[in-house]
């Protein structure tokens, strides 16, 4: 038996379920503890093996990764049980075993990291025993009772954490966690590097993002039998040679963000996939590469989408070579372009939005470079703005006019776009100084390059009289926004969405000059037309 680690903490929720889950069968069920790489399954198996003890009279651990070798590991027990028969071979004495343990009551049996449910199901016990296993593959059905193990809630990380690197305060603990993705072998690693001192907090947080993999080989992480990289690294020089699409497509994927990714994204996209080996029109295709990543612990798949852990992607994208990275990133931007959902300002396409956004600003891919990708940035930004999430969507507009007043000009359409977004957002805030300064630029900047009666331009000016509003400036206001209408109705008609706007808007300004009369006629004007436009429609 392994001995405890002394360093082990939370995971009481999942331990009380695993008891539970042990002890509810008359006759006891294999429970198979799988999840990915270093999320602690065997940390897990070997407190529950430590903490319950006494509840067993028999409690042996079993190296299960060969499964040739588990024959063995019985023999070695049935020779501490006085069952075995020096001369009669290992699958015999094996076999005696699992007999004798039919007959017993309070044992406990771990086979740690096995990998094939095929080959471990012959040498599972009969009885009232118990049996537990760890292992990658999720794919226990038949064999084992499965139950999946996430990383760390951030309680949990929190916790570990200032118990190994004391001098942590919440924040700086809650923000390493973040950036390890609650991966209990990361954060192990982690604390290890940190409490022996040499690498301060601020310089790993940096070695994370300069320096991934080099970081993710250091630090002392007891009970793991192997850091974060290497860890990876073994798995996918596993899949290479037998699996090429799977280690294609988990390549890929590793330049977008860390949350799911829906399996329709790539099924839609895929003719145009030159990264991913195979057959474009394969209806199967995904479900083959994606199978093999499950079973290594290396995606997490849904029925409808799967999702890789952030330092797994990061330990891939370190091991980029130059041609495949263009290559790579070309793929990841035509799988983004397509999965653009639609109209952002429709609730109805917003779940397709909050799916998609996060990929966008995953920094990887350097988006705001892809011009392919310029249309559905700017649909993001204004999904954010339209759904509320309105710091987000001034983050992703700061970013994208940047990098595009940078690259195309300050008069470029998109980069104009992206400064009426920001200013929105800015607004929205309650920044409207701020605001003021964005729009009227923007304003400008349009009226020259469009004029004044192009719709962009007319946006522009109805979003300054509404900053003016804010700012308490109605009369100014109120002013711009009837030469806006006028424009409207003039360019667009009377009907249209923006004219409709605008003419709310106006009226708004004349109630807060104190002209409640003009609004309500102006209003009024407004609904005669609509009816006038449904009657034509009945004729």
């Amino acid at each position: 038996m392994r001995r405890r680690n002394p360093d082990f903490a939370g995971r009481e929720t999942e331990i009380a379920r695993l008891r539970e889950s042990l002890l509810k069968e008359s006759k006891a069920v294999p429970q198979a503890l799988h999840g990915m790489g270093g999320v602690g399954k065997t940390q897990l198996a070997l407190e529950y093996a430590h903490r319950f003890a006494d509840q067993y009279d028999v409690v042996w651990w079993i190296d299960a990764e060969q499964p040739d070798e588990i024959p063995v590991h019985y023999t070695e027990l049935a020779n501490r049980l006085g069952l075995a028969k020096p001369d009669a071979g290992a699958e015999a004495n094996a076999r005696a075993l699992l007999s004798h343990l039919g007959t017993r009551e309070r044992w406990l049996l771990i086979l740690d990291n096995a990998e094939d449910p095929a080959q471990v199901e012959p040498w599972l016990a009969q009885g009232p025993g118990h049996t537990l296993i760890t292992s990658r593959n999720p794919n226990w059905a038949g064999t084992a009772r499965a139950t999946p193990l996430n990383v760390f809630t951030r309680t949990d990380s929190l916790t570990y954490l200032q118990g190994r690197a004391g001098s942590m305060d919440d924040e700086q603990a809650d923000t390493l966690a973040a950036d390890l993705g609650d991966l209990p072998l990361a954060l192990a690693q982690a604390a290890g590097v940190i409490a022996n001192g040499g690498v301060s907090l601020d310089l790993y947080h940096q070695l994370l993002v300069t320096n991934t993999t080099q970081i993710l080989e250091k630090g002392d992480a007891p009970g793991y039998p192997a850091p974060v990289a290497a860890t990876v690294t073994i798995a996918v020089d596993r899949l290479t040679d037998r699996h090429p699409d799977s280690v294609a497509l988990l390549r890929l994927v590793a330049l977008l963000g860390p949350e799911p990714i829906r399996n329709t994204w790539l099924e839609s996209v895929r003719p145009r996939l030159t990264t991913i080996p195979g057959a474009p029109d394969d209806p199967m295709w995904l479900h083959e590469a994606l199978s093999p990543l499950s079973r290594y612990g290396l995606a997490r798949t849904e029925p409808q989408s799967f999702q890789i852990h952030r330092l797994t992607q990061a330990v891939l994208r370190d091991q980029f070579l130059p041609d495949q990275s263009a290559a790579m990133r070309k793929d990841a931007t035509a799988l983004l372009s397509a999965a653009n959902p639609g109209d952002p300002q429709s609730p109805d396409n917003w779940p397709g939005w909050a799916a998609l956004t996060p990929h966008l600003t995953a920094h990887h891919l350097a988006p705001t470079e892809q011009p392919e990708l310029r249309p559905t940035l700017l649909d993001a930004a204004h999904y954010l703005i339209r759904s509320g999430q309105t710091r987000t969507a001034r983050d992703l507009a700061a970013t994208t006019h940047t990098a595009w007043a940078t690259t195309m000009g300050e008069d470029h359409p998109d980069t104009l776009t992206s400064a009426q977004f920001l200013g929105h957002a800015t607004a929205d805030l309650g920044e409207h100084a701020e605001a003021r300064r964005i729009i009227e630029e923007t304003l400008i900047r349009r009226r020259r390059t469009l004029g004044h009666d192009h719709p962009d331009t007319l946006r522009s000016a109805h979003n300054y009289a509404i900053t003016l509003c804010n700012l308490r400036q109605y009369r100014a206001a109120a002013e711009l926004l009837e030469d806006v209408r006028n424009r409207q109705r003039r360019t667009l008609g009377d009907n249209h969405p923006d004219t409709a706007n605008a003419t709310q808007s106006l009226a708004n300004a004349l109630t807060a000059l104190g002209r409640p009369f003009e609004a309500q006629r102006l209003l009024g004007s407004q609904k005669h037309q609509k009816k006038s436009r449904f009657r034509r429609k009945r004729r």
